[in-house]
């Protein structure tokens, strides 16, 4: 029985004109490994990280062939974050991420696509950070989302869980969602304790 990412791994691969040795690398793993896991055997967790690591994606995107789809469509409500402890706590350590964001003011372009990025790399690498980076990471994020409010945008978020399977096992594949929007957009929401949320795709 073949695994529903092995052809997906290969599609990613050849649409980049890449040899298995070439995939290899990038991944640091074993060609035989690529060779394998493209016929069809199970890989690992840390090989799948690996392997979406070189093709510039997550896990889920690997994955996500094998998922069930859903009888009805998902709604995930995110929740407004004002603090980078909260948001490390929805993101830190995620093994898939989904970013997005509503329509931009110029100005506001940057200021966003730097927030995103810098947040992925430090949400991955989040398992493996020292206590001391624990704390001031979080610090900092929170200064970056008050610069983010100052520009008339809100940062929400959410983790959920996919389920995917490998080798006959259903598992469950984290995923944080990180949403940034106008304060002004329609789609959000108010909550009793007076906090905000935005239903996913409504600001969009």
């Amino acid at each position: 029985m073949t695994t529903s990412y092995a052809d997906r791994i290969k599609e990613l691969r050849t649409k980049r004109a890449w040899s298995q040795d070439h995939l290899a690398t990038i991944a640091g793993v074993n060609v035989r490994t690529v060779q394998r896991v493209e016929g069809g055997d199970p890989a690992s967790q840390d090989t799948l990280k690996a392997l979406a690591n070189a093709f510039d994606t997550d896990v889920t995107n690997l994955v996500q062939p094998r998922l069930a789809a859903p009888t009805a469509p998902e709604s995930i409500l995110l929740i407004r974050v004002r603090t980078g402890r909260d948001l490390f706590k929805i993101a830190g350590g995620a093994e898939g991420f989904g970013f997005d964001h509503g329509e931009l003011d110029d100005e506001a372009v940057e200021l966003v696509a730097t927030f995103l990025q810098d947040l992925k790399d430090w949400a991955e690498m989040w398992n493996h950070l020292e206590p001391a980076e624990r704390v001031r990471v979080p610090h900092e994020f929170t200064s970056r989302i008050q610069e983010i409010e100052g520009a008339g945008l809100y940062v929400f978020a959410m983790r959920h869980s996919h389920p995917y399977k490998i080798a006959g096992r259903t598992m469950q594949l984290d995923t944080a969602t990180i949403y940034v929007v106008k304060s002004t957009d329609p789609g959000i929401v108010s909550l009793a304790d007076e906090s905000a949320a935005l239903p996913k795709g409504a600001g969009s």
